[in-house]
């Protein structure tokens, strides 16, 4: 058996190897190998092109239309029945921030300072009027409406998935 391999890999070798230009003999054989080795003329063999595989249609991604894409001026923090972070299109004070990677989170927690405001979170002077990029959806979280007990209630709440400053 190796050696009806050694046969098969040494007649492709040599199929394959380069004529020299200064030979110019009228062979009209070609040696070809499959599974056995066989000698045809080349004009009995025929020119096979492979059939074109056919392209798959590119469809768009569908946009989730829940996701909101917003440009918001940072405006400021504020407190009352809870955090306020206040921005020019909204407030996201109740927005959970758990989809965001850790940059973005990073970003996020420096909207607010405690410096110089003792236990009272503030905005931070910094990032104050400047402009924001947010790609968010809605999510169930704690809302900042109290229950008839002044309970925490549920209810739709800001999911941000992409928070960047904008160069401005």
């Amino acid at each position: 058996m190796k050696f009806l391999y050694s046969l098969i890999f040494f007649v492709t070798l040599v199929s394959c190897s380069p004529k020299s230009t200064s030979d110019e003999s009228s062979d009209s054989t070609q040696v070809v190998a499959v599974d056995s080795v066989s000698v045809q003329s080349a004009d009995s063999v025929v020119d096979a092109k492979p059939a074109k595989a056919p392209i798959a249609e590119v469809k768009a991604e569908k946009k989730d239309p829940s996701q909101k894409i917003l440009k918001c001026k940072f405006q400021s923090i504020e407190e009352g029945d809870c955090l306020h972070i206040i921005f020019d299109c909204a407030d996201f004070g109740t927005a959970t921030t758990a989809s965001l990677p850790a940059d973005q989170l990073k970003l996020w927690a420096s909207l607010t300072v405690f410096e110089g405001h003792g236990d009272f979170p503030a905005a931070n002077p910094e990032l104050v009027g400047k402009t924001f990029e947010m790609i968010h959806n809605y999510t169930e979280g704690f809302t900042c409406e109290p229950g008839p007990n002044g309970e925490a209630v549920k209810g739709k709440v800001p999911n941000i998935l992409s928070f960047k400053l904008i160069a401005n």
